[in-house]
């Protein structure tokens, strides 16, 4: 992670996209491993799986905050399968990008939908889905 924070500002969309999206993969494979630890272990272990979630999603935070950053520079260069991918990890790690990033791969998402595969498509419309139900932060923090 920190590596990907060290050389985050001179990433192209399919390197930030491959990123992400490796990220989106470990963090669903070793919450639900982490899950299940602390729900078959007493309280006092319990609380060491508990800190090491924490932590993950504390430095995975500020690795997609690194990478979206990026992301909404290199915006208008993006493919169709880099859009969907972005996207797509976001949804499945169940952050909301920020405002600008959403806004920069929606105007992109429209000015390529042409060459979009349906894999593409689906990807995309998928996660926009499971972006929309999810709290924006402010709501979520205001709760």
């Amino acid at each position: 992670a920190q590596r990907a924070n060290e050389a985050g500002p001179t990433m192209t969309a399919k390197d930030i996209a491959s990123v992400m999206s490796a990220y989106s993969r470990l963090w669903q494979d070793h919450a639900q491993m982490q899950l299940q630890s602390v729900k078959s272990m007493p309280e006092e272990g319990g609380s060491k799986a508990k800190l090491a979630l924490a932590v993950m999603q504390e430095m995975g935070t500020a690795l997609m905050k690194t990478l979206g950053s990026r992301a909404e520079e290199v915006a208008p260069k993006m493919t169709a399968p880099e859009v969907a991918d972005i996207l797509g990890a976001y949804a499945s790690i169940g952050q909301q990008p920020e405002e600008p990033l959403l806004v920069a791969l929606g105007h992109r998402a429209q000015e390529v939908v042409n060459t979009m595969s349906a894999q593409d498509v689906a990807k995309t419309l998928s996660a926009y889905a499971a972006l929309r139900s999810m709290p924006k932060e402010a709501e979520a923090e205001s709760s």
